[in-house]
């Protein structure tokens, strides 16, 4: 069930446009979070997009912004995060294989018409053995983001 008021557990993972926490509710369970409305926009549709191919994690929430507690020591305060979505948590590996990485390159631009340009191993993540983007955000899907210097995604 999505709520509005979440405990973060812990700053999982920070990237360029984004913040993922975790969340102490669920294990299985994340929130992901935008530094503007527009960028949380963008990548909510496209994680959606894939997450009905099962190229990306699932997202159980719409785009929203959620009240988060915040606790250290004796102290506790509450903050409403920037806009975003509640989504699953895969695994993030460092050592993926090139060939499973092009695979969903390709799947996802077969699948969507979507070309991944950044996809390495920090904008993929494992869940049940099949490699899925994380990163759904507008620079992924940029030309100039290009994580493999190749004439087209992927590390082929």
């Amino acid at each position: 069930m999505i709520k509005s008021r979440y405990t973060v557990n812990f700053i999982s993972d920070e990237g360029g446009s984004s913040t993922f926490y975790r969340l102490k509710e669920s294990k299985t369970v994340g929130f992901k979070e935008f530094m503007n409305k527009k960028d949380a926009q963008f990548a909510y549709k496209t994680q959606k997009k894939l997450a009905k191919f099962n190229l990306a994690p699932k997202v159980y929430s719409k785009l929203i912004r959620v009240h988060i507690e915040f606790k250290q020591d004796d102290c506790v305060w509450y903050e409403k995060t920037g806009w975003g979505f509640v989504t699953q948590i895969v695994k993030i590996n460092k050592r993926l294989s090139r060939q499973k990485i092009q695979n969903l390159v390709e799947s996802i631009y077969k699948k969507t018409k979507l070309k991944f340009w950044d996809c390495h191993e920090y904008n993929i993540g494992v869940y049940r053995n099949k490699y899925l983007c994380i990163d759904t955000g507008q620079e992924s899907f940029d030309s100039d983001c290009n994580a493999w210097g190749m004439e087209n995604p992927g590390p082929k």
